[in-house]
């Protein structure tokens, strides 16, 4: 007789990944958000949510061409650290889960990117890390160029 195992973190990872690769991250975040559930409901370790749960999805959001990727994946960044706090993540984001979500934000070729980028990292514990202080500087310039861009198209139009 073939016993089967009942599902655990891996299995959930597992059908997240598959989810992740197809392009069908609404339904990698339901499948994400089961996974808290039925660990919040039942606190069995071995449903216990990973870090890694999380960084597969932000890895599939700054992969996509979603319009709205860079807020979708702070968002779940955002939702990572209130589950460690919570006590359900065992680890907090780490710098490459800061990183994912600002290659969003760089990607998002949005006026406020930098804002938003500066936001997120000023109130991470990853403020004084270098290479992502250099990134946000580097997104805020370009979202500099995109906001004076589009005043000298304003211009342009009212002069003409």
């Amino acid at each position: 007789e073939t016993h089967i195992k009942d599902p655990d973190v891996v299995s959930y990872n597992t059908v997240i990944n598959a989810f992740c690769k197809q392009g069908n991250l609404g339904r990698a975040e339901q499948w994400a958000s089961l996974l808290v559930s039925m660990f919040s409901n039942g606190s069995v370790e071995s449903l216990r949510p990973q870090a890694a749960t999380f960084t597969v999805i932000l890895a599939a959001w700054r992969r996509s061409q979603d319009r709205n990727a860079a807020e979708r994946a702070e968002r779940i960044l955002l939702r990572m650290l209130d589950l460690h706090e919570k006590k359900v993540l065992a680890l907090k984001p780490n710098a490459t889960s800061y990183n994912v979500v600002l290659d969003c934000w760089e990607s998002s070729r949005r006026p406020d990117a930098g804002e938003r980028a500066f936001q997120l990292l000023s109130s991470s514990d990853f403020r004084h890390d270098k290479k992502l202080q250099n990134k946000v500087r580097r997104i805020q310039s370009k979202s500099r160029g995109r906001r004076n861009r589009g005043k000298n198209k304003e211009t342009a139009k009212v002069t003409a």
